[in-house]
């Protein structure tokens, strides 16, 4: 595979812009560890793209060709073998030119994401990344806390967690399925390790959820309670828990605060946070993959724009963690509760 470093024409990579507090640092990295290559890497999509147009134009003449013989033998009446072998030379042919590599921009995307995943890793402090294809596993605990609908398996493809002044996360992208193989969620599952343990079950009910299909999902656990404190929160949340004093002691006005901040954050996305097990417990549905870059679709790399996007997805625990910690992440300050 040519290399795709690019130490001529660095002004191909274009540059980093720093936007945002949790990005303090990345120009730097990006510039290191991801812009060298991308010169070479837009030759290598550029290259793709016309052999794929090539492999079109053989494609369709070769079939042409086939049949034109066919016709011409034709003149004197063909045999069913003919016919059978030209209609199974035209589907080779159809399988190996025209049908495999349909999006030829999907490698190099591919490439410039392992690239930036590992610059984000780089940037965050002790986050690990893996990619897991293919496990399915069950997740009771989500479905119990009405966080998750009922599935018969889930894909995880994509891990990711650290340690953030010493609270533990871990996020995962998966896709529930129903028996029918359908997908009813996509998104990130979180979990964040809280200092204090706690007993019972809590899940805060979204008063904005649009209406779901409440045979798929579990009732929430124990009864609605009354929570004082906090406009933005009450209007965002109704509390259920089977322990209302366990729900009153964790429900602090810091942790409140850092659940109301990260809705603002997701553009609409209709996040379920529940505490279980000593975890806070979040599943987030996301329209695209978590690491489905913009650059997989046609044209251009945006490897600037693909690397905020990325950014912001693997700091969502983290802003939870900041807040709790009386961190304001948009600005890097103390922030106040409200």
């Amino acid at each position: 595979m040519p290399s795709t470093t690019d130490s001529a024409q660095p002004e191909a990579a274009g540059e980093f812009v720093e936007q945002a507090p949790h990005e303090a640092g990345f120009a730097s990295i990006y510039t290191e560890m991801v812009a060298p290559h991308l010169g070479g890497l837009q030759r290598a999509r550029e290259r793709a793209v016309k052999r794929r147009r090539l492999q079109v134009v053989a494609g369709i003449t070769i079939i042409f060709l086939i049949w034109m013989g066919v016709w011409l033998w034709g003149i004197g009446g063909v045999h069913f073998l003919i016919l059978l072998i030209a209609g199974l030379l035209s589907l080779v042919t159809a399988d190996l030119l025209l049908r495999r590599g349909t999006q030829p921009h999907r490698r190099t995307a591919t490439m410039l994401r392992d690239l930036l995943i590992k610059a984000v890793c780089e940037q965050v402090e002790g986050l690990v990344y893996q990619r897991v294809a293919g496990r399915k596993v069950n997740h009771d605990r989500l479905v119990a806390l009405s966080l998750a609908p009922r599935h018969a398996t889930a894909l995880i493809e994509n891990f990711f967690g650290a340690t953030r002044h010493t609270m533990a996360f871990r996020a995962v992208q998966a896709s529930l399925r129903n028996n029918h193989r359908q997908e009813i969620f996509r998104g990130l599952l979180i979990e964040v390790d809280l200092p204090e343990p706690f007993d019972g079950r809590i899940v805060l009910a979204r008063r904005d959820e649009p209406p779901r299909d409440d045979i798929a999902w579990e009732p929430p656990p124990g009864d609605v309670i009354d929570l004082k404190g906090h406009p933005a929160f009450q209007r965002l949340f109704q509390v259920c828990s089977d322990n209302p004093e366990a729900a009153e002691r964790l429900l602090t006005e810091a942790l409140k605060t850092a659940l109301v901040r990260l809705d603002e954050q997701l553009d609409g996305a209709v996040f379920r946070a529940g505490f279980a097990s000593g975890c806070l417990l979040l599943t987030v549905p996301l329209e695209h993959a978590v690491l489905e870059i913009p650059s997989n679709a046609p044209g251009p790399l945006d490897p600037s724009g693909d690397a905020h996007r990325l950014l912001k997805i693997t700091n969502l625990p983290i802003r939870i963690i900041d807040t709790l910690h009386g961190i304001d992440p948009d600005s890097g300050g103390r922030y106040r509760a409200r």
